[in-house]
Protein backbone atom coordinates (compact mmCIF):
# COMPACT_ATOMS: atom_id res chain seq x y z
CA UNK A 1 0.00 0.00 0.00
CA UNK A 2 2.84 2.39 0.84
CA UNK A 3 4.87 1.46 -2.28
CA UNK A 4 1.84 2.11 -4.51
CA UNK A 5 1.17 5.46 -2.85
CA UNK A 6 -2.20 4.43 -1.39
CA UNK A 7 -1.04 5.10 2.16
CA UNK A 8 1.44 7.79 3.28
CA UNK A 9 3.33 5.53 5.72
CA UNK A 10 3.60 2.02 7.10
CA UNK A 11 1.86 3.12 10.28
CA UNK A 12 -1.10 4.55 8.36
CA UNK A 13 -1.41 1.37 6.29
CA UNK A 14 -1.40 -0.77 9.43
CA UNK A 15 -4.06 1.37 11.10
CA UNK A 16 -6.32 1.05 8.05
CA UNK A 17 -6.00 -2.75 7.89
CA UNK A 18 -8.46 -4.89 9.83
CA UNK A 19 -6.50 -8.07 9.00
CA UNK A 20 -3.41 -7.09 11.01
CA UNK A 21 -3.56 -9.05 14.29
CA UNK A 22 -0.14 -8.13 15.71
CA UNK A 23 1.14 -5.08 17.54
CA UNK A 24 2.67 -2.13 15.75
CA UNK A 25 6.04 -2.84 17.38
CA UNK A 26 6.00 -6.41 16.07
CA UNK A 27 5.22 -5.12 12.57
CA UNK A 28 8.14 -2.68 12.64
CA UNK A 29 10.47 -5.35 14.01
CA UNK A 30 9.55 -7.66 11.16
CA UNK A 31 10.02 -4.97 8.49
CA UNK A 32 13.40 -3.96 9.96
CA UNK A 33 14.63 -7.56 9.82
CA UNK A 34 13.27 -8.59 6.43
CA UNK A 35 15.67 -11.03 4.77
CA UNK A 36 17.02 -10.04 1.32
CA UNK A 37 15.55 -13.16 -0.38
CA UNK A 38 12.08 -12.06 0.78
CA UNK A 39 12.54 -8.71 -0.95
CA UNK A 40 13.58 -10.43 -4.17
CA UNK A 41 10.64 -12.81 -4.11
CA UNK A 42 8.31 -9.85 -3.64
CA UNK A 43 9.64 -8.23 -6.84
CA UNK A 44 9.58 -11.52 -8.78
CA UNK A 45 6.06 -12.29 -7.63
CA UNK A 46 4.79 -8.87 -8.62
CA UNK A 47 6.37 -9.18 -12.07
CA UNK A 48 4.80 -12.61 -12.64
CA UNK A 49 1.35 -11.39 -11.60
CA UNK A 50 1.47 -8.03 -13.39
CA UNK A 51 2.72 -9.27 -16.75
CA UNK A 52 -0.59 -11.00 -17.72
CA UNK A 53 -2.47 -7.87 -16.66
CA UNK A 54 -0.32 -5.71 -18.90
CA UNK A 55 -0.87 -8.17 -21.76
CA UNK A 56 -4.64 -7.92 -21.36
CA UNK A 57 -4.43 -4.13 -21.28
CA UNK A 58 -2.27 -4.24 -24.42
CA UNK A 59 0.35 -2.02 -22.84
CA UNK A 60 3.32 -3.87 -24.31
CA UNK A 61 5.83 -1.47 -25.89
CA UNK A 62 7.64 -2.20 -29.17
CA UNK A 63 10.79 -4.23 -28.62
CA UNK A 64 14.09 -2.40 -28.72
CA UNK A 65 15.48 -5.23 -30.85
CA UNK A 66 13.31 -7.28 -33.20
CA UNK A 67 13.13 -10.95 -32.21
CA UNK A 68 14.49 -10.42 -28.67
CA UNK A 69 13.06 -9.82 -25.22
CA UNK A 70 15.36 -7.07 -23.97
CA UNK A 71 16.58 -7.07 -20.37
CA UNK A 72 18.55 -4.12 -18.97
CA UNK A 73 20.87 -4.93 -16.05
CA UNK A 74 22.38 -2.34 -13.75
CA UNK A 75 23.52 -1.89 -10.17
CA UNK A 76 21.88 0.46 -7.69
CA UNK A 77 23.55 1.64 -4.47
CA UNK A 78 21.15 2.75 -1.78
CA UNK A 79 21.69 6.26 -0.50
CA UNK A 80 23.90 6.70 2.57
CA UNK A 81 21.89 6.99 5.77
CA UNK A 82 22.39 8.90 9.00
CA UNK A 83 24.87 7.80 11.66
CA UNK A 84 22.21 6.58 14.10
CA UNK A 85 24.23 3.64 15.41
CA UNK A 86 26.78 4.35 18.13
CA UNK A 87 29.66 2.51 16.36
CA UNK A 88 29.23 4.78 13.31
CA UNK A 89 29.16 8.14 15.06
CA UNK A 90 32.95 8.42 15.12
CA UNK A 91 33.20 8.28 11.31
CA UNK A 92 32.94 11.29 9.04
CA UNK A 93 31.10 9.53 6.20
CA UNK A 94 27.59 8.17 6.40
CA UNK A 95 26.98 4.45 6.31
CA UNK A 96 26.08 2.67 3.07
CA UNK A 97 23.10 0.43 3.84
CA UNK A 98 23.42 -1.87 0.82
CA UNK A 99 23.00 -2.25 -2.91
CA UNK A 100 21.03 -4.24 -5.45
CA UNK A 101 21.15 -5.57 -9.00
CA UNK A 102 18.06 -4.52 -10.95
CA UNK A 103 16.70 -6.17 -14.12
CA UNK A 104 14.39 -3.98 -16.18
CA UNK A 105 12.07 -5.14 -19.01
CA UNK A 106 11.50 -2.12 -21.30
CA UNK A 107 8.66 -3.73 -23.27
CA UNK A 108 6.58 -3.76 -20.07
CA UNK A 109 8.26 -0.77 -18.39
CA UNK A 110 8.60 -3.08 -15.40
CA UNK A 111 11.33 -4.23 -13.02
CA UNK A 112 11.21 -8.02 -13.30
CA UNK A 113 14.03 -9.01 -10.93
CA UNK A 114 16.00 -7.52 -8.06
CA UNK A 115 18.89 -9.00 -6.08
CA UNK A 116 19.36 -7.04 -2.82
CA UNK A 117 22.66 -7.31 -0.94
CA UNK A 118 23.48 -5.98 2.50
CA UNK A 119 27.19 -5.51 1.63
CA UNK A 120 27.33 -2.11 -0.07
CA UNK A 121 30.99 -2.57 -1.02
CA UNK A 122 30.66 -5.92 -2.83
CA UNK A 123 31.56 -6.11 -6.53
CA UNK A 124 28.47 -6.06 -8.74
CA UNK A 125 29.81 -8.87 -10.90
CA UNK A 126 30.13 -11.07 -7.81
CA UNK A 127 26.35 -10.83 -7.30
CA UNK A 128 25.45 -12.20 -10.75
CA UNK A 129 24.82 -15.81 -9.70
CA UNK A 130 21.05 -15.48 -8.99
CA UNK A 131 20.57 -13.29 -12.07
CA UNK A 132 22.29 -15.72 -14.43
CA UNK A 133 20.06 -18.53 -13.19
CA UNK A 134 17.01 -16.70 -14.58
CA UNK A 135 18.45 -15.87 -18.03
CA UNK A 136 16.21 -17.39 -20.72
CA UNK A 137 16.66 -18.21 -24.39
CA UNK A 138 15.69 -15.43 -26.77
CA UNK A 139 16.59 -12.62 -24.37
CA UNK A 140 18.98 -9.78 -25.18
CA UNK A 141 20.86 -8.49 -22.13
CA UNK A 142 22.20 -4.94 -22.02
CA UNK A 143 24.78 -4.07 -19.36
CA UNK A 144 27.72 -1.82 -18.60
CA UNK A 145 31.39 -2.80 -18.55
CA UNK A 146 31.24 -3.90 -14.88
CA UNK A 147 29.62 -7.10 -16.16
CA UNK A 148 32.14 -7.71 -18.97
CA UNK A 149 33.70 -10.96 -17.71
CA UNK A 150 34.24 -14.30 -19.37
CA UNK A 151 32.12 -16.10 -16.75
CA UNK A 152 29.11 -13.86 -17.35
CA UNK A 153 29.40 -13.87 -21.16
CA UNK A 154 29.72 -17.65 -21.37
CA UNK A 155 26.84 -18.11 -18.90
CA UNK A 156 24.53 -16.02 -21.10
CA UNK A 157 25.71 -17.97 -24.14
CA UNK A 158 24.96 -21.28 -22.39
CA UNK A 159 21.35 -20.14 -21.90
CA UNK A 160 21.06 -19.44 -25.66
CA UNK A 161 20.58 -15.74 -24.99
CA UNK A 162 22.34 -12.73 -26.52
CA UNK A 163 24.15 -9.80 -24.94
CA UNK A 164 25.27 -6.27 -25.77
CA UNK A 165 27.80 -5.43 -23.06
CA UNK A 166 30.37 -2.68 -23.14
CA UNK A 167 33.85 -4.21 -23.11
CA UNK A 168 36.01 -3.49 -20.08
CA UNK A 169 39.56 -2.21 -20.63
CA UNK A 170 41.02 -5.31 -18.94
CA UNK A 171 38.38 -8.06 -19.17
CA UNK A 172 37.67 -10.23 -21.07
CA UNK A 173 40.40 -9.10 -23.53
CA UNK A 174 39.23 -11.06 -26.60
CA UNK A 175 41.47 -11.92 -29.52
CA UNK A 176 40.78 -10.07 -32.76
CA UNK A 177 40.27 -12.57 -35.61
CA UNK A 178 39.04 -10.29 -38.36
CA UNK A 179 39.30 -6.74 -39.73
CA UNK A 180 37.04 -3.82 -38.89
CA UNK A 181 34.02 -3.56 -41.19
CA UNK A 182 31.60 -0.68 -41.47
CA UNK A 183 28.05 -1.95 -40.83
CA UNK A 184 26.00 1.23 -40.68
CA UNK A 185 25.19 4.45 -38.87
CA UNK A 186 23.32 5.36 -35.72
CA UNK A 187 22.11 8.72 -34.51
CA UNK A 188 25.52 9.49 -32.99
CA UNK A 189 27.75 8.28 -35.81
CA UNK A 190 29.28 5.27 -37.56
CA UNK A 191 29.30 1.67 -36.30
CA UNK A 192 31.99 -0.87 -37.17
CA UNK A 193 31.99 -4.61 -36.57
CA UNK A 194 34.95 -6.89 -35.90
CA UNK A 195 35.07 -10.63 -35.23
CA UNK A 196 36.71 -11.51 -31.93
CA UNK A 197 37.25 -14.74 -30.00
CA UNK A 198 37.68 -15.63 -26.34
CA UNK A 199 38.25 -18.76 -24.27
CA UNK A 200 36.98 -19.67 -20.79
CA UNK A 201 38.66 -21.66 -18.00
CA UNK A 202 37.44 -24.97 -19.45
CA UNK A 203 38.99 -24.23 -22.84
CA UNK A 204 35.69 -23.53 -24.60
CA UNK A 205 35.90 -20.95 -27.38
CA UNK A 206 33.30 -18.31 -28.18
CA UNK A 207 33.44 -16.28 -31.40
CA UNK A 208 31.27 -13.19 -31.69
CA UNK A 209 31.06 -9.85 -33.51
CA UNK A 210 32.36 -6.88 -31.53
CA UNK A 211 30.67 -3.57 -32.37
CA UNK A 212 32.91 -0.54 -32.33
CA UNK A 213 31.18 2.83 -32.40
CA UNK A 214 32.01 6.43 -33.19
CA UNK A 215 30.93 9.44 -31.11
CA UNK A 216 30.27 12.52 -33.24
CA UNK A 217 29.12 16.05 -32.54
CA UNK A 218 26.35 16.44 -35.14
CA UNK A 219 25.59 13.77 -37.73
CA UNK A 220 22.45 12.73 -39.61
CA UNK A 221 19.96 10.38 -37.96
CA UNK A 222 20.02 6.99 -39.63
CA UNK A 223 18.94 3.49 -38.78
CA UNK A 224 21.09 1.37 -36.48
CA UNK A 225 22.62 -1.84 -37.82
CA UNK A 226 20.34 -4.82 -37.24
CA UNK A 227 21.06 -7.35 -34.54
CA UNK A 228 21.81 -10.87 -35.77
CA UNK A 229 18.83 -13.17 -35.82
CA UNK A 230 18.67 -15.42 -32.71
CA UNK A 231 20.76 -18.50 -33.37
CA UNK A 232 22.65 -17.04 -36.35
CA UNK A 233 25.92 -18.79 -37.09
CA UNK A 234 29.38 -17.21 -37.30
CA UNK A 235 32.38 -19.42 -37.80
CA UNK A 236 30.53 -22.50 -36.56
CA UNK A 237 29.46 -21.01 -33.22
CA UNK A 238 26.42 -19.09 -32.05
CA UNK A 239 26.66 -15.39 -32.78
CA UNK A 240 26.48 -12.98 -29.86
CA UNK A 241 26.77 -9.18 -30.23
CA UNK A 242 28.73 -7.11 -27.73
CA UNK A 243 29.59 -3.44 -27.65
CA UNK A 244 32.89 -1.56 -27.37
CA UNK A 245 32.85 2.22 -27.95
CA UNK A 246 36.17 3.19 -29.48
CA UNK A 247 35.48 6.80 -30.45
CA UNK A 248 37.17 6.52 -33.85
CA UNK A 249 35.77 7.04 -37.35
CA UNK A 250 37.09 5.64 -40.57
CA UNK A 251 38.87 8.32 -42.62
CA UNK A 252 36.95 7.14 -45.68
CA UNK A 253 33.57 7.66 -43.98
CA UNK A 254 31.85 10.80 -45.35
CA UNK A 255 30.67 13.07 -42.55
CA UNK A 256 28.35 16.03 -43.11
CA UNK A 257 30.15 18.50 -40.86
CA UNK A 258 33.84 19.31 -40.45
CA UNK A 259 35.35 18.87 -36.97
CA UNK A 260 32.37 16.90 -35.67
CA UNK A 261 34.37 13.73 -34.98
CA UNK A 262 36.12 13.19 -31.65
CA UNK A 263 38.18 10.43 -30.14
CA UNK A 264 38.49 10.47 -26.39
CA UNK A 265 42.18 10.10 -25.50
CA UNK A 266 43.74 10.98 -22.16
CA UNK A 267 47.25 11.27 -20.75
CA UNK A 268 48.46 11.70 -17.18
CA UNK A 269 51.75 11.96 -15.30
CA UNK A 270 52.75 10.35 -12.00
CA UNK A 271 55.54 9.87 -9.50
CA UNK A 272 56.15 6.11 -9.59
CA UNK A 273 58.07 4.21 -6.92
CA UNK A 274 60.05 1.54 -8.82
CA UNK A 275 59.55 -1.13 -6.14
CA UNK A 276 55.77 -0.88 -6.45
CA UNK A 277 55.18 1.33 -3.42
CA UNK A 278 52.63 4.12 -3.26
CA UNK A 279 53.42 6.96 -5.64
CA UNK A 280 51.59 10.18 -6.37
CA UNK A 281 50.15 12.28 -9.21
CA UNK A 282 52.28 14.50 -11.39
CA UNK A 283 51.45 17.39 -13.72
CA UNK A 284 51.29 17.26 -17.50
CA UNK A 285 51.21 20.16 -19.96
CA UNK A 286 50.48 19.83 -23.69
CA UNK A 287 52.53 22.00 -26.04
CA UNK A 288 52.11 20.70 -29.60
CA UNK A 289 49.82 18.49 -31.67
CA UNK A 290 50.98 17.11 -35.03
CA UNK A 291 48.66 15.39 -37.50
CA UNK A 292 50.24 12.83 -39.82
CA UNK A 293 48.51 10.66 -42.44
CA UNK A 294 46.32 8.47 -40.24
CA UNK A 295 48.20 9.17 -37.00
CA UNK A 296 48.52 11.81 -34.31
CA UNK A 297 51.46 12.98 -32.21
CA UNK A 298 51.12 14.98 -29.00
CA UNK A 299 54.09 16.46 -27.14
CA UNK A 300 54.60 18.47 -23.97
CA UNK A 301 56.24 18.51 -20.55
CA UNK A 302 55.53 16.65 -17.33
CA UNK A 303 56.60 16.44 -13.71
CA UNK A 304 57.29 13.08 -12.12
CA UNK A 305 58.94 10.08 -13.68
CA UNK A 306 56.15 8.45 -15.71
CA UNK A 307 53.55 9.31 -18.37
CA UNK A 308 50.67 6.88 -18.99
CA UNK A 309 47.39 6.63 -20.88
CA UNK A 310 44.36 7.76 -18.88
CA UNK A 311 42.27 5.87 -17.89
CA UNK A 312 45.18 3.49 -17.28
CA UNK A 313 45.31 0.54 -19.68
CA UNK A 314 48.15 -1.15 -17.74
CA UNK A 315 48.46 -1.85 -14.01
CA UNK A 316 50.59 0.20 -11.63
CA UNK A 317 53.57 0.72 -11.45
CA UNK A 318 53.72 2.45 -14.83
CA UNK A 319 56.91 2.44 -16.98
CA UNK A 320 59.48 5.04 -15.97
CA UNK A 321 60.62 7.91 -18.22
CA UNK A 322 63.60 10.23 -18.01
CA UNK A 323 63.65 14.01 -18.32
CA UNK A 324 60.68 16.36 -18.41
CA UNK A 325 59.67 16.20 -22.10
CA UNK A 326 57.36 13.56 -23.55
CA UNK A 327 55.97 12.57 -26.94
CA UNK A 328 52.79 10.47 -27.31
CA UNK A 329 52.38 8.90 -30.75
CA UNK A 330 48.93 7.49 -31.65
CA UNK A 331 49.34 5.13 -34.65
CA UNK A 332 46.29 4.93 -36.94
CA UNK A 333 44.48 7.28 -34.58
CA UNK A 334 41.26 7.44 -36.60
CA UNK A 335 40.80 3.75 -37.38
CA UNK A 336 42.05 1.65 -34.45
CA UNK A 337 42.12 1.58 -30.66
CA UNK A 338 45.89 1.25 -30.44
CA UNK A 339 47.33 2.79 -27.27
CA UNK A 340 49.88 5.57 -27.64
CA UNK A 341 53.61 4.92 -27.95
CA UNK A 342 55.10 7.01 -25.15
CA UNK A 343 58.69 8.27 -25.20
CA UNK A 344 60.90 11.33 -25.30
CA UNK A 345 61.30 11.59 -29.08
CA UNK A 346 59.12 11.36 -32.17
CA UNK A 347 58.28 7.94 -33.56
CA UNK A 348 59.44 7.24 -37.14
CA UNK A 349 56.78 6.84 -39.79
CA UNK A 350 55.58 3.24 -40.03
CA UNK A 351 56.12 1.04 -43.03
CA UNK A 352 53.52 -1.24 -44.56
CA UNK A 353 52.78 -4.65 -43.09
CA UNK A 354 54.77 -7.32 -44.97
CA UNK A 355 51.76 -9.66 -45.06
CA UNK A 356 51.57 -13.48 -44.94
CA UNK A 357 52.44 -13.60 -41.24
CA UNK A 358 52.14 -16.84 -39.29
CA UNK A 359 51.77 -15.07 -35.95
CA UNK A 360 52.85 -11.92 -34.15
CA UNK A 361 56.12 -10.80 -35.75
CA UNK A 362 58.66 -8.11 -34.84
CA UNK A 363 60.99 -6.48 -37.37
CA UNK A 364 64.05 -4.40 -36.52
CA UNK A 365 64.55 -1.22 -38.52
CA UNK A 366 68.13 -0.43 -39.50
CA UNK A 367 71.11 -2.75 -39.15
CA UNK A 368 71.67 -5.45 -36.59
CA UNK A 369 74.42 -5.89 -35.64
CA UNK A 370 75.21 -2.20 -35.86
CA UNK A 371 78.76 -0.84 -35.67
CA UNK A 372 79.58 2.65 -34.35
CA UNK A 373 82.93 4.42 -34.37
CA UNK A 374 84.22 5.02 -30.85
CA UNK A 375 84.41 8.71 -29.99
CA UNK A 376 83.07 9.78 -33.39
CA UNK A 377 79.58 8.37 -34.09
CA UNK A 378 76.44 9.07 -32.04
CA UNK A 379 73.74 6.55 -31.10
CA UNK A 380 70.21 6.96 -32.53
CA UNK A 381 67.73 4.13 -32.11
CA UNK A 382 66.37 3.10 -35.55
CA UNK A 383 63.37 1.47 -33.80
CA UNK A 384 61.30 -1.60 -34.60
CA UNK A 385 57.82 -2.51 -35.84
CA UNK A 386 55.51 -5.40 -35.01
CA UNK A 387 52.28 -6.81 -36.45
CA UNK A 388 49.79 -9.47 -35.47
CA UNK A 389 48.77 -12.29 -37.80
CA UNK A 390 45.96 -10.07 -39.20
CA UNK A 391 48.50 -7.29 -39.95
CA UNK A 392 47.29 -5.34 -36.92
CA UNK A 393 50.13 -3.05 -35.75
CA UNK A 394 51.38 -3.76 -32.22
CA UNK A 395 53.01 -1.42 -29.73
CA UNK A 396 56.77 -2.05 -29.49
CA UNK A 397 58.50 -1.60 -26.13
CA UNK A 398 62.20 -0.65 -26.13
CA UNK A 399 64.79 -1.31 -23.44
CA UNK A 400 68.20 0.36 -23.04
CA UNK A 401 67.51 2.51 -26.09
CA UNK A 402 68.41 5.77 -24.36
CA UNK A 403 64.84 7.10 -24.63
CA UNK A 404 63.29 4.69 -22.11
CA UNK A 405 63.67 4.20 -18.37
CA UNK A 406 65.59 0.92 -18.59
CA UNK A 407 69.03 2.07 -19.68
CA UNK A 408 71.07 4.93 -21.15
CA UNK A 409 71.73 3.13 -24.43
CA UNK A 410 75.09 2.25 -26.06
CA UNK A 411 78.01 4.36 -24.81
CA UNK A 412 79.79 5.58 -27.93
CA UNK A 413 82.76 6.80 -25.86
CA UNK A 414 83.73 3.32 -24.65
CA UNK A 415 84.47 0.28 -26.79
CA UNK A 416 82.29 -2.76 -26.22
CA UNK A 417 79.18 -4.67 -27.29
CA UNK A 418 75.80 -3.30 -26.21
CA UNK A 419 72.32 -4.85 -26.46
CA UNK A 420 69.03 -3.03 -27.14
CA UNK A 421 66.03 -5.39 -26.69
CA UNK A 422 62.56 -4.90 -28.20
CA UNK A 423 59.29 -6.71 -27.42
CA UNK A 424 55.63 -6.60 -28.45
CA UNK A 425 52.50 -8.52 -27.36
CA UNK A 426 49.18 -9.14 -29.06
CA UNK A 427 45.74 -9.19 -27.42
CA UNK A 428 46.11 -12.88 -26.54
CA UNK A 429 49.28 -12.20 -24.55
CA UNK A 430 51.67 -13.80 -27.07
CA UNK A 431 54.98 -11.94 -26.88
CA UNK A 432 57.64 -11.64 -29.56
CA UNK A 433 61.05 -10.08 -29.00
CA UNK A 434 64.30 -9.23 -30.75
CA UNK A 435 67.68 -7.85 -29.67
CA UNK A 436 69.77 -5.36 -31.60
CA UNK A 437 73.54 -5.82 -31.10
CA UNK A 438 75.50 -2.57 -31.17
CA UNK A 439 79.31 -2.81 -31.43
CA UNK A 440 81.30 0.30 -30.47
CA UNK A 441 84.79 -0.04 -31.97
CA UNK A 442 87.88 2.09 -32.59
CA UNK A 443 88.66 1.25 -36.22
CA UNK A 444 90.68 4.35 -37.15
CA UNK A 445 94.47 3.72 -37.57
CA UNK A 446 96.72 5.33 -34.92
CA UNK A 447 98.67 8.50 -35.78
CA UNK A 448 102.26 9.27 -34.75
CA UNK A 449 103.53 12.83 -34.38
CA UNK A 450 107.14 13.90 -33.64
CA UNK A 451 107.80 16.78 -31.30
CA UNK A 452 110.43 19.25 -32.58
CA UNK A 453 112.16 19.17 -35.98
CA UNK A 454 112.07 15.96 -37.91
CA UNK A 455 115.89 16.18 -38.75
CA UNK A 456 118.57 16.94 -36.14
CA UNK A 457 122.42 17.37 -36.63
CA UNK A 458 124.85 16.47 -33.83
CA UNK A 459 128.62 17.30 -34.21
CA UNK A 460 130.87 14.49 -33.08
CA UNK A 461 133.55 15.22 -30.49
CA UNK A 462 131.64 17.89 -28.62
CA UNK A 463 130.78 17.24 -25.05
CA UNK A 464 127.06 18.05 -25.52
CA UNK A 465 124.54 16.15 -23.41
CA UNK A 466 122.82 13.22 -25.08
CA UNK A 467 119.72 13.99 -27.13
CA UNK A 468 116.44 12.23 -26.35
CA UNK A 469 113.69 11.99 -28.95
CA UNK A 470 110.15 11.91 -27.52
CA UNK A 471 107.51 10.22 -29.65
CA UNK A 472 103.76 10.47 -28.81
CA UNK A 473 101.50 7.75 -30.13
CA UNK A 474 97.83 8.77 -30.00
CA UNK A 475 94.49 7.06 -30.65
CA UNK A 476 95.78 3.52 -30.18
CA UNK A 477 93.22 0.77 -29.62
CA UNK A 478 95.34 -0.85 -26.92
Amino acid sequence: MVALGLRPSLHAAAQASDALKVSMQALYDKVHHTEPPVVRELVLGCAVRLTPVLEQLKLQQPSWAAGYRVRVLDGNHLAANQKRLNPLRGFRGAALPGQSLVVYAPEWDLVVDLVPVEDAHAQERALMGPVLERVQAGELWLADRNFSTRRILFAVEDKHAAFVIREHGVSPSPTEVGPLKKVGRVETGVVFEQAVEMEDEQGRRLRLPCWRGVWVGVCPKQAAPPLPHPGAQLGGTRQRPSSTPLHQPSPSTPLPFVLCVLRVAGLAAAFVVPNGGAGGPGMLSLEALTLRPGSLEVSGTFTGNSVYEYPPAIPYPYPLMQGSHFVAHYPEFFTTQRPPILGTSSVPEETACPGELQGPTLFLQGNSPMTLECGLDTWTDPGAEAWDVACTPLVVHRYNSGSDAYGPGPNTSAEGTYSVPYSASNAAGTTVSAIRSVQVEDRRPPTLQLQGPAHLVHTCGNSAPPVTRTVDVVNCPW
